[in-house]
């Protein structure tokens, strides 16, 4: 019979449990349903099969033994694993096939299968995809990478937005808040801030290190307002990166998996660099450059009321 008709062969099997010994019974599940289901997994096509493998497999949880279920599920692991190689993050459809097994198979080869399978390419679409452009963005990659977070760790998630999300993000915050620009620019940046946050899952946004990169965006942006130095703040940023990892570390270990080792060296690089640009002054608006050279040279900066007003602004 076919075992993907799963509904047949488990009411057949209750029907004749009672008849039996259970070794009788025992040695029926190993030695005759496993290796029928084991033959239909070999056969099993994940880019092509319409039905989810969950969906035929899942109802013999309750019934074959333990041993059984874990050669299965080796099989399912193996076959998604190849299936994966040519997959790219932005297609969904992985998701389908992985999200229901977390629970069911132990957390270890969860963890391997993720490690293997699925985090270095989620890490590379952030890496590649994942824009931060104030002009131009496109939230569709960022959204497809926490589709993930259901799934994936939360110290592994965070840990590719640590590295690859938010260096690019508080660069292009700074880069925005010294730009030339009125009063209402830092209303657009407020808009900003709120619709990325907006972006990400409520349990991502309690993780002690999402939290402090969000503050650290609101440091910046309470500094630009009030004229105040970011580099300061961002050399922080740059700094913490050793610390934040390591929380990482302890929460993977405590789990009993895994996190990336890499190197946050590039990402604090790109928080550095941020920094000197923001010391430099370069950025910075042409009045508040104008404000330096006359400070520097002893001419006076001020408005001109003779002169009146041009676009709406004083003239100095």
């Amino acid at each position: 019979c076919d075992l993907k008709d799963f509904k047949g062969p488990i009411s057949l099997l209750e029907s004749i449990k009672s008849a039996f010994p259970l070794s009788i019974y025992v040695h029926i599940l190993i030695e005759v349903v496993s290796p029928r289901l084991r033959m239909a997994l070999m056969q099993w096509q994940p880019t092509r099969d319409p039905v989810p493998v969950h969906k035929w497999v899942f109802p013999w949880l309750d019934i074959l033994p333990e041993s059984s279920l874990k050669n299965l599920f080796g099989i399912v692991r193996n076959k998604l694993s190849n299936a994966l190689r040519a997959w790219q993050p932005k297609d969904s459809s992985a998701l389908v096939l992985v999200k229901p097994w977390k629970g069911v198979w132990e957390n270890g080869d969860m963890w391997d299968f993720l490690a293997r399978s699925i985090i270095p390419k989620l890490r590379s679409l952030c890496a590649k995809h994942v824009v931060v452009n104030p002009k131009a963005e496109n939230p569709t990659p960022f959204r497809a990478l926490v589709k993930w977070h259901r799934v994936v760790p939360d110290h592994a998630m965070v840990s590719i937005l640590l590295t690859e999300f938010f260096p690019k993000w508080f660069q292009a915050l700074a880069a925005w808040l010294q730009s030339p620009g009125t009063q209402s620019k830092f209303e657009e940046v407020a808009r900003w801030y709120k619709g990325w946050k907006q972006l990400f899952p409520d349990e991502l946004l309690k993780h002690r290190v999402v939290m402090e990169q969000m503050r650290k965006a609101l440091d910046l942006m309470n500094a630009a307002v009030s004229k105040r130095p970011l580099d300061g703040i961002l050399q922080s940023l740059a700094q913490d990166f050793p610390r934040m990892q390591a929380i990482l570390q302890m929460e993977a270990a405590k789990a009993g998996e895994g996190v990336s080792r890499r190197t946050p060296d590039a990402a604090a690089q790109r928080l550095r660099k941020a920094a000197a640009v923001a010391a430099s002054g370069a950025g910075v608006s042409f009045r508040e450059a104008l404000e330096k050279i006359a400070a520097k040279t002893g001419v006076d900066f001020m408005p001109n009321p003779k002169k009146g007003r041009r676009e709406g602004c004083p003239v100095y």
